[in-house]
């Protein structure tokens, strides 16, 4: 009798010891690599077209003068750089006197169109790592870096984790013109240079992140919020020489056709870190990064930093180098997160509150994403697939295809659902593209749920969830999930600031509260408090507050959060260096 019930907790404890062993494959890390196990396929540079407008203010009849910009990478494989810049120079012109300069589409006249400015260099390169078993495996990166200047060295190295993208033209590595809608490519310009800095979907909106100030800045508030940060170039390179390195992620890039193991946090932050340990010893040692090298300076400091998916890959990847014996080659510092989803349960939790509160789902796509992860990476969940877990309505609309296929973006993804649910296609949307939970997830499935949620719904913020007593079908999506818990199993030893909107439906606040919870003085949050939801949010998050705007606000542990993070040399520091108390 008493084995009888103690089978079902032994199942559950050797699936939690084959995730362990699972893990170890993972971690089992060369401690030195050689560059030329990795290969830079090309190399280029950033340049940004700079125009001035006319545009009147149709409220108060006057005309104010509007900077924007542009931005491209001009690649060596596609011809002489030069030549490039002269025609993307030519195809502004040849735009004429009327364009657009807002998001919500006010015309300008054109004044005056500045000359394309070089900004920093980059490359792409692929480099080996490992799959969920352990196999070899060669992923692909992108890398910025400061343009050739006599005299200066590169100050630090900022890991950049990009946010949750479905379609693979997204991905860092892929990029060929313009940053209007990714955050690698606000990361991306901390590689510096002399450049002209323009807020607006550009490259910067990095203020309170930047690993050295931006200097004086000229803001303007323009209709009905939007913000416009200018930062002219001056005769003098900026002092933001830092080394950038943007993954692509395991599915994306060189790796397209295979899956990606969204939330998989343990795998995609070792393949993170394989990424930043061979693209600094290509940017130092390739001959390829040769006519525009820098010296790495002697107390170089790394921090990860990252929003949405980015955030927790960020997080993970701290405790990845804590955990893996590289804070001493690496100089880490700490991790910059804003808004992830650190604990899924938590999420999972929110949006089973939502529902049963009447409220839908802000942005369904992330459902799938989460069990297809789980699906194509977790051991324990290899033999289930998505009919165990959604309606068939939900995926007759063609969704898995289309996050195998990775030709949509998440936008047109919401689009088709707003299409189907307008032209009566399917019963699971709106004519909002607005969906319920219930309506996505399977009976069995949104009921084990809706059962945890009640059981835990007081405390599973700070307590957390706990793991099922038995194993299932619908128990192995509950274990794999916690296995991704970030708030878990570790004692952060560097500094993690935490950025999160209390306005956040998409990836609830709640996953805050739990890392504070759970990590303590080790996390420092600073509630945004904007009213701003996912996506607004994260332009917060890149704009970020100013030292002195945060210390007005008595914001005081974040404030020295940020002193530690992006100021302090290297010295081995700790988060010792954080007050716990005022």
């Amino acid at each position: 009798m008493f084995i009888n019930r103690l089978q079902p907790v032994l199942a559950v404890v050797a699936a939690i010891l084959t995730l362990a062993a699972q893990a170890s494959s993972i971690t089992d890390i060369p401690r030195t690599i050689d560059y030329r196990d990795a290969h830079i396929s090309d190399v280029g540079m950033v340049a940004t077209d700079v125009y001035q407008w006319e545009v009147p203010d149709q409220v108060s009849g006057k005309v104010d003068t509007v900077y924007t910009s542009d931005q491209y990478i001009l690649w060596e494989s596609a011809g002489d750089i030069d030549r490039q810049a002269e025609a993307i120079r030519a195809r502004g012109v040849d735009r004429g006197m009327r364009r657009a300069v807002t998001p919500g589409a006010r015309d300008g006249s054109l004044k005056d169109g500045w000359l394309c400015t070089y900004s920093y260099r980059v490359f792409k390169y692929d480099y080996p790592s490992v799959d969920a078993d352990g196999n070899a495996v060669q992923l692909s990166a992108i890398a910025a870096c400061p343009t050739k200047y006599e005299g200066k060295e590169v100050r630090d190295v900022v890991i950049g984790t990009h946010i949750t993208i479905t379609a693979n033209r997204e991905c860092p590595s892929n990029t060929t013109k313009g940053f209007d809608t990714q955050d690698w490519g606000v990361l991306m310009s901390l590689a510096a240079g002399p450049k002209i800095k323009l807020g607006w979907k550009s490259n910067l909106f990095f203020a309170g992140f930047s690993l050295t100030p931006i200097g004086a800045a000229v803001t303007n508030k323009l209709w009905g919020g939007l913000l416009i940060a200018t930062e002219l170039a001056s005769s003098e390179p900026s002092n933001n020489y830092n080394l950038v390195i943007l993954p692509d992620y395991e599915g994306y890039g060189l790796t397209s056709s295979r899956a990606h193991p969204y939330l998989y946090q343990e795998l995609t932050a070792r393949q993170v870190i394989d990424a930043t340990r061979y693209g600094i010893e290509l940017y130092k040692h390739d001959s390829a990064t040769s006519p525009f090298r820098h010296p790495i300076r002697s107390d170089f400091r790394t921090i990860s930093c990252g929003y949405s998916q980015g955030g927790s890959v960020a997080l993970a990847t701290h405790r990845f180098i804590e955990q893996n014996d590289l804070v001493e080659e690496l100089h880490f510092v700490g991790s910059l997160c804003g808004d992830g989803p650190y604990d899924p349960m938590a999420t999972l939790m929110f949006y089973m509150e939502q529902d049963l509160a009447g409220k839908p789902m802000k942005m369904p796509v992330v459902l799938p994403l989460i069990v297809k992860g789980m699906l194509d990476s977790n051991p324990d969940m290899r033999a289930h697939k998505a009919t165990d877990y959604f309606t068939d309505d939900f995926l007759d609309t063609g969704i898995m295809d289309w996050l195998a296929e990775k030709e949509l973006n998440t936008d047109e993804i919401a689009d088709k659902w707003k299409t189907m649910g307008q032209s009566g296609q399917t019963s699971v949307f709106d004519s909002n593209g607005n969906a319920m939970m219930h309506d996505i997830m399977n009976a069995e499935c949104y009921n084990y749920f809706k059962e945890v949620y009640l059981a835990n719904k007081n405390n599973y913020k700070t307590a957390g969830v706990p793991l099922p007593s038995r194993r299932g079908t619908i128990e192995d999506l509950h274990c794999a999930l916690a296995s991704n818990d970030l708030t878990e199993g570790w004692t952060p030893q560097h500094a993690i600031l935490l950025f999160h909107s209390n306005s956040d439906n998409v990836v609830p606040y709640a996953n805050a509260e739990r890392a504070v919870a759970k990590l303590g003085k080790w996390a420092v949050l600073h509630k945004s408090t904007l009213g701003h939801d996912h996506i607004d949010s994260g332009t917060d998050f890149f704009q970020s507050d100013s030292y002195f705007e945060l210390a007005m606000k008595l914001d005081i542990r974040t404030f020295i959060a940020k002193h530690t993070l992006c100021e302090l040399p290297w010295n081995g520091q700790t988060t010792s260096s954080i007050p716990t108390k005022w």
